[in-house]
This record gives C-alpha cells, structure tokens and sequence, in this order.
C-alpha cells in the first residue's frame, strides 16, 4: 500500500483462493470402454464410435456381397488397382445348326443314345458336340472345323477327321487325347478291337493303335471306302429275325408320263417276297451330291423319310414290318433340298439334311427336338 500524504509504500500479503485441481485427460475409450460408468450407461462418444463401426461394417459387407465377392472402386483404389471391365464369357446356348452327316452314336450308362458330330454355335462357332438322344441337351463340345468327320465304334473310341488330320477325343468329357498328320486326304475311317483303319487311297490303308496313336495292323469289322463309293446309289439292307429288309427305288417304266420315281420297301423271308410298299405320298431326294437311301429299320417298323413331290415338304412314313400298311403318313413343316442321312437308336430316328438334326419318336413320329431351325 503507498501512503498518500508521506509517500511510503509497504507490501501486505492477501490470502490467495485455492486452486481447483484441472483434470488429466484420459484416453479415448476405442473401441469401447471395459467398464460401464456409476450409472450403468456407455459413454456417449463410446457409443458414437461404436455405431461407426457397425455401420461401416454392414457397408463393406453389402458391397462385397452385391459386386459378386469383386473388388469395388473403392477397394481397388486403396490397394492401388486400376479399375478394369469384366470379361463377359460367351453364353453358348443350344446349337443353331447341324453340319456333320448322319450322326454316329456313342455308348451311355443308361442305354440312351447319345449322338457325336460337328454342329455350330451363336457366337461360339463350330464345335465337336455330344449330344443327348432324348433331349438333345449339349452334354459336352470342344473346337473343330466345319470341314471335320466324327467316327465312333459305337462304344467309347472316337476319332474326328479333318483333312489330313486325326484326332481322338475322351468319349465322357470331349478333351482331346492325341492328333496326328497323315500323308494324304481321309476319306472314311472303320474300327477293329482297339485299333482304326483310315483310308487315304485304294492303296493306302493305315490301321493305328487307338491308344497309342502308332501304326499297327488293324482288321476292321467293315472294310473302309472312300467316300465317293459310300455315296454312289446302293440299296439299303437290313435284318430282323428271320426277315430281310430291302430299301430300293421303284421307277415307272412307261415311256410317256411316267409316275416319279418311288422309295420302294421289300420285305422278304427265306428268299420269299411277304410284301412290298412305295408310299406315294413321298419322293426321294436327289441333290447333285448324289441320293441315299433315306429309310432305317427301327423296332416300331421301316422309317421312311423324304419329301412331297408337290410342295417339296418333308414327309415321314411308318411300315408295319409285319404286314407292309402305313401306320402313320406325316407331313413337316421344313422344305427339303439336301440329301438326307438317317440313323436310329432304340426307340429314336435321328435325320440331318439342311443343316438340320431332327430327333423323331419311331413309334409315333412325334418330332421331340431338332437342331437349325424352328419346330
């Protein structure tokens, strides 16, 4: 204190207020605190990060499940990826069309056929396929060239030729088990046990060893033939029991306006005649490739196919093995301008013409699936 009329200064100590102790901080509870406070209740700011969390969790976990398990944008950005395209794998679908000639014939486990040849796929292309007999599901296919011939021993041997090219595939999976060059074009290829007679020329017939692909000696159960003489005008035969079957064609000998030329059917037993048909509802079709006989015997009876003479309609006749009489006389929708093949497995008659496969129920002559076009 200064005295205002001496001047005198003199110091006096005032009694200081006590200091209120600040608190220490304490550490942020992360991701929770262990212990809840006196009133039972989490902290405000615990529960804000916890809330957090989940949410961020639940996020992460919906992106992951909604990209398909891919790494999003924002994954890819923290591990320093550059976003890409997806590659979108070609839906192959069924078969658009048929390019093989008649179709050969697998063994299955449960005796339904299964068909072997070289079909075409929407933006997939040709392709060795196996087809199922009932459905005419694709069961498996691999990579071949429209140009390409499948051969099978009816068990499991399959081979498909290409020019001068052989290859033999897994009859189960379609992989490929070995290729091999010949020294000329193949025309026809025939099976012994375990082995292959490829014909090149009317001199030179190679036998190969199935499993190792090497020359071998190899006698087919049918001698192999170049294709022009398996295309030249023969008449089909086939045997049930004690019947021979004879498919032939039946020309009017009138000079003037003579009938068209007819599939003719011939029945015998024991070299006796028991009946003859040529169904007039139908024509063989001749193309400049040549005629085959486009009948096969099934157990229902004699399968015949060709086409109307009037509007160039596919026609489909059933004979009675028995007595020769038309149990059905079906007409189609596809007009037919190729040669045709059959073949028949069972209780089913496969046709290809027109870059068509058609799978026919014998017995009825129902249409049950077809491959290159409409039903």
């Amino acid at each position: 204190m200064v005295c205002q009329y001496c001047g005198r200064e003199q110091r006096i100590s005032l009694p200081q207020p006590a200091q209120t102790p600040q608190p220490q901080p304490q550490p942020y509870p992360y991701p929770y605190p262990r212990q809840a406070q006196s009133d039972g209740s989490l902290p405000w700011r615990a529960i804000l990060g916890s809330g957090t969390i989940l949410l961020a969790i639940f996020f992460f976990v919906a992106v992951r499940w909604l990209g398909n398990t891919a790494p999003t944008s924002i994954e890819r950005a923290a591990i320093g990826q550059q976003p890409r395209a997806t590659p979108i794998a070609p839906v192959a679908g069924a078969p658009d069309a048929w390019l093989s000639d008649a179709p050969v014939f697998l063994k299955s486990a449960n005796d339904s056929p299964v068909l072997v040849g070289v079909a075409g796929f929407p933006n997939v292309g040709h392709q060795l396929s196996a087809l199922s007999g009932e459905t005419g599901q694709v069961l498996w296919r691999a990579p071949a060239n429209n140009s390409a011939q499948a051969y099978t021993d009816g068990g499991s041997a399959l081979l498909l030729a290409d020019n001068n090219q052989l290859s033999r595939y897994d009859a189960r999976s379609g992989k490929k088990l070995w290729t091999i060059s010949v020294t000329d074009f193949i025309h026809d290829v025939t099976f012994g046990p375990n082995c292959a007679s490829v014909y090149l020329s009317v001199d030179k017939i190679l036998g190969i060893a199935l499993e190792t692909a090497q020359a071998s000696p190899c006698t087919p159960v049918a001698p192999a033939a170049a294709r022009i003489v398996r295309d030249e005008l023969k008449d089909y035969r086939a045997v049930s029991g004690d019947l021979s079957v004879v498919g032939s064609l039946r020309a009017d000998p009138k000079p003037i306006n003579p009938e068209p030329t007819r599939l003719a059917v011939q029945v015998s037993r024991a070299g006796r005649v028991l009946w003859e048909a040529a169904p007039a509802s139908l024509e063989p079709v001749w193309t400049s490739n040549g005629f085959r006989r486009s009948m096969t015997l099934t157990p229902a009876g004699v399968f015949v196919f060709g086409r109307h003479s009037g509007d160039g309609l596919s026609r489909r006749v059933l004979l009675d093995l028995s007595t020769g009489r038309s149990i059905y006389d079906l007409a189609g929708t596809t007009k037919v301008e190729s040669r045709i093949y059959l073949a028949s497995a069972g209780a089913m008659v496969f046709v290809s013409h027109d870059g068509r496969l058609e799978a026919y129920r014998a017995a009825t002559g129902a249409l049950v699936w077809l491959v290159g076009g409409e039903r």
